[in-house]
């Protein structure tokens, strides 16, 4: 779900650099209660990205991307078909890929597979449920409320070991709880200044566990400075404050971002952006100190995609 000012424009064929690195053993939580990405089940996280209404077709396909364990990604497949016919009447709004929000926030019903769900402008969040093949089935709808302009999953906020979700209502930031049944509970407001140009951080993605503590973080770019900053979950299943992640402040054009729960193989969760500019698609890799290194192209013509958050 975005502003229409978001809409990329742009169709190709995308080609993914495929980088490599030396794997290391994870060093951070693992089990239903982490973002994780993995659809397929070859133990590598993997990218779901919806293709859009180009306005020639009411239909959005929502594509995976197998991750190959080294930073890079493979082939794409076309993993579900939304149309007019089976998904908008549930919906009662008509889907394009810029107006949708396509959740990754781990295991949503509690069998220990990633699961994901599509949120649309009107509050309501269809959740599907993976099988570990790349597949999935249908899953139970939730009206949110307060209602979402943007949402993004986080994995476990509250430790319960349910995964959460987050989304930006009037300018504030609710928590949505994970009821371990793929559905979701009245928003609790974590803070506001949220979401849109008027507001002070625009663009947000559930980054994973950031400092090995088990629950899901959140990183966002502040609208006037550029910059990045993180916040770290508490036990409360509240926010800490916000802690700029290093000095540049060139994250402006990056107006798509998901956080990843880990591309490269050594234990820390990654982070995956599309620059407005050139439509092209990076990735950085996660630190040990909670920071991201690099900022490695995969590839362009990502205009069309709305990336999972």
């Amino acid at each position: 779900m975005k502003t229409g000012g978001r809409l990329l424009a742009g169709i190709g064929a995308v080609v993914l650099a495929i980088v490599t690195t030396v794997a290391a053993t994870p060093s951070y939580a693992s089990g239903g209660s982490v973002k994780k990405n993995d659809y397929n089940g070859d133990g590598n996280s993997d990218l779901m990205a919806m293709h859009g209404y180009d306005g020639s077709s009411p239909d959005c396909h929502l594509y995976e991307w197998p991750g190959n364990g080294a930073g890079g990604f493979g082939t794409p497949t076309d993993r579900m078909t939304f149309n007019s016919t089976t998904f908008c009447p549930s919906f009662g709004h008509l889907i394009t890929h810029s107006n949708m929000s396509v959740v990754s926030a781990g295991d949503l019903n509690g069998d220990a597979l990633a699961d994901v769900a599509v949120a649309a402008p009107n509050g309501k969040i269809a959740e599907f449920n993976g099988n570990g093949a790349g597949g999935f089935s249908t899953g139970p709808v939730t009206q949110l409320s307060p209602v979402p302009d943007t949402v993004a999953g986080m994995g476990d906020m509250t430790g319960d070991g349910k995964a959460d979700i987050v989304g930006a209502s009037g300018g504030c930031l609710y928590r949505y709880n994970g009821t371990g049944t793929g559905s979701f509970g009245t928003g609790v407001q974590l803070g506001c200044l949220w979401w849109g140009w008027t507001y002070t951080y625009s663009t947000f993605t559930g980054a994973g566990d950031l400092n090995g503590d088990g629950r899901g973080d959140l990183v966002a770019v502040n609208t006037t400075t550029g910059c990045l900053f993180k916040w770290t979950t508490n036990a409360s299943g509240s926010l800490n404050t916000a802690v700029q992640i290093g000095t540049s402040c060139a994250w402006g054009p990056y107006t798509q971002m998901s956080g990843m729960h880990d591309l490269n193989g050594d234990g820390w969760p990654d982070l995956i952006a599309i620059n407005v500019n050139n439509l092209c698609l990076y990735r950085w890799n996660g630190t040990s100190s909670g920071t991201y290194s690099g900022g490695t192209q995969l590839g362009c013509n990502w205009g069309p995609y709305q990336l999972e958050q």
